[in-house]
């Protein structure tokens, strides 16, 4: 362990040498052609009873640097009723482009990219702790792309404190992430691509379910075979 830190009242966040995420990391090791992984198969790891795909919402626009709880959002489902697609894992930007509202000529909406939204991240950590029944891992890799990949063990529903220390580590307050979150005993993960516009969580059946039944929450289940969007 390198160091631990936590303000009086805030949760501790223990850095930690990188290893522990060996496991995740090592399946992007089947890359495309191109370098960039294409299939779920070439970053999510084998044998979870589920996968989900976690829809990142869309914004009001111009509203993604202000407060993300007081932005207004607007789902995948209600835009693909409007561009006249089916609401499926597959969906992709690209589909309800053409459904996105004007106003004055210009996208009401824009999507959020980069990380998984503040509002339904608290509700699916909110599920993933339950499955928790001690401090979790959290792997800053893109991200952190200047200081180097960055590894910290925290309690499950200290993401915002973890992510604080981690923009304070990389002096980068605008710091994305964590692309990969998981107890010790492996069974859960989650993971966000940098460059994506979905967040997908490998579980077992009834913690699916209760992530698919959040109302704060787009998510549908996936397929090692679907491709990464």
């Amino acid at each position: 362990m390198e160091d631990s830190k936590g303000d009086a009242g805030q949760p501790a966040v223990d850095r930690l040498p990188l290893g522990e995420e060996a496991w995740l990391t090592e399946v992007w090791n089947g890359k495309a052609a191109d370098g960039y992984p294409v299939r779920l198969a070439e970053v999510l790891p084998t044998g979870f009873p589920c996968y989900l795909r976690l829809f990142h919402p869309y914004v009001a626009w111009g509203t993604a640097d202000g407060d993300p709880a007081a932005a207004p959002r607007t789902t995948w489902e209600e835009l693909a009723a409007l561009a006249g697609v089916p609401f499926s894992r597959h969906l992709t930007e690209a589909d309800l482009d053409p459904a996105l509202p004007l106003r004055n000529g210009e996208h009401e909406y824009e999507l959020w990219e980069g990380e998984f939204h503040p509002v339904p991240r608290r509700s699916l950590f909110e599920h993933l702790s339950v499955r928790a029944a001690g401090p979790v891992f959290f792997y800053f890799g893109l991200g952190a792309m200047v200081s180097g990949p960055l590894l910290y063990r925290a309690a499950c529903d200290a993401v915002d404190s973890v992510k604080g220390v981690a923009a304070s580590d990389t002096s980068d307050p605008d710091l994305k992430g964590p692309e990969l979150v998981w107890p010790p005993d492996r069974s859960w993960f989650m993971y966000t691509d940098y460059d994506c516009v979905s967040t997908y969580v490998g579980c077992d059946e009834e913690l699916a379910g209760f992530v698919m039944d959040d109302p704060e929450i787009e998510a549908l289940g996936a397929d090692l075979g679907d491709r990464l969007v």
